[in-house]
């Protein structure tokens, strides 16, 4: 069976039975990415009544009823065609302003409501809670934030958001943050006085600290610093496609002998120069071999941060403008409309990776670890660093 296959029989057994041996994770899931027709009417309806903050916030919302009525199969569907167990999730990214305060309140309700009402669902809180979803046949959700920013520089209030579920927090977006410096910075001055004082807050809580958006300085400054493993949650290899948001080598073989994590994205832009080579599964298999070449077959896995192409218009005329805003240029090629090959839907893409990684010549316990098996272990050492027993809450 070819990656091109999989579409029309469905996976193969061979990636079933990879999938089903393992706790599949997306350490920054782009998907499910599916709408209702109420959602697409609605948004449509809402296009030019709402201003950007507010027509997330609804989104949310008509996404919180969808779940709570019963009229979201599609996303099941989804959910089961990709067979993906674990899903991270980025809360507060929007907001009144991106990645505010009460942005990240109003998304955890949301997400807390889910919940509440849905028994799929199974909220992610510890090492353990990873591997009992499949043991459950649940969904897993782990909560994070793609910026340090709604902390609003109170490290408290990192405990705070612990409270309500968070696991996972991002030190910068693409610009500078209170913590340290993004990826599209002019100059990265590195880790901040309360970026220090956050990591060691983090590494107390259990909470993993992520690097996915941070400047190279930033990056190496906090993988020095923290006592606990760090994450690159989504990104890719800037060996193979030079680009802000890639990680180099160096970080690589950093984050390797610190007993880190990186997921290794399916982002268009951040897998080719689009204008010399169309990005695909296939490449994104490249960036996943590069990455285990440099890291070790127990340090990488997928963050596939993509999955809205088929979103309704309005949302994605407002997340381009929002990509814009957040210090994407012309020549960084990001649009969320562009797709890459092979994973034009999150649903399919997760077999298609699996498919391409065993044509590939990757042995099956490696793409175990891909798949989730090195997620799983890595949140281990993150917790252990904490002195925090790995029960399931």
């Amino acid at each position: 069976m070819t990656i091109s296959d999989i579409d029309q029989s469905g996976a193969g057994g061979q990636v079933r039975d990879l999938h089903q041996g393992t706790v599949v994770v997306d350490t920054l899931a782009g998907g499910p990415g599916v709408f209702t027709a109420t959602m697409h009417h609605r948004l449509a309806q809402l296009d030019e009544s709402l201003p950007r903050p507010e027509f997330f916030r609804e989104l949310q919302r008509l996404i919180t009823s969808a779940f709570l009525t019963g009229e979201f199969s599609a996303y099941w569907q989804a959910i089961k065609q990709s067979m993906v167990d674990v899903l991270s999730i980025s809360v507060g990214a929007w907001g009144d302003t991106p990645f505010s305060f009460r942005g990240a309140v109003y998304d955890l309700g949301e997400w807390h409501r889910r919940f509440a009402a849905v028994s799929q669902f199974r909220l992610i809180t510890s090492p353990a809670s990873l591997r009992e979803v499949k043991q459950s046949g649940t969904t897993g959700v782990m909560l994070g934030f793609q910026n340090s920013t709604q902390l609003e520089r109170d490290v408290r209030n990192a405990e705070t958001f612990h409270g309500l579920g968070v696991r996972m927090i991002q030190l910068t977006y693409n610009d500078r943050s209170d913590a340290g410096d993004g990826c599209m910075q002019a100059t990265d001055e590195g880790l901040t006085v309360f970026g220090r004082e956050l990591i060691s807050c983090m590494n107390d809580l259990g909470l993993i600290v992520d690097l996915s958006h941070c400047g190279p300085r930033t990056t190496m400054e906090a993988i020095k610093w923290s006592r606990a493993p760090v994450a690159v949650s989504h990104a890719a290899c800037a060996a193979l496609h030079l680009h802000p948001r890639n990680k180099t080598d160096e970080v690589l073989r950093a984050l390797a002998a610190t007993g880190g994590y990186i997921g290794v994205c399916a982002v268009p832009a951040f897998l080719t120069d689009q204008r010399k080579l169309r990005p695909s599964v296939a490449v994104m298999a490249d960036h996943i071999l590069h990455a285990l070449d440099l890291s070790g077959q127990d340090r990488v896995g997928i963050g596939s941060d993509w999955g809205v192409t088929q979103a309704p218009e309005p949302m994605l005329a407002r997340l381009r403008a929002e990509a814009r805003s957040r210090g994407f240029r012309e020549e960084h090629q990001f649009d969320f409309a562009s797709t890459t090959d092979g994973f034009e839907r999150w649903s399919a893409g997760f077999p298609r990776i699996t498919q391409a990684l065993i044509d590939a010549g990757l042995a099956a316990t490696a793409i175990k670890g891909v798949l989730g098996d090195n997620f799983c272990r890595f949140y281990e050492r993150v917790t252990a660093a904490a002195g925090r027993e790995q029960h399931a809450d």
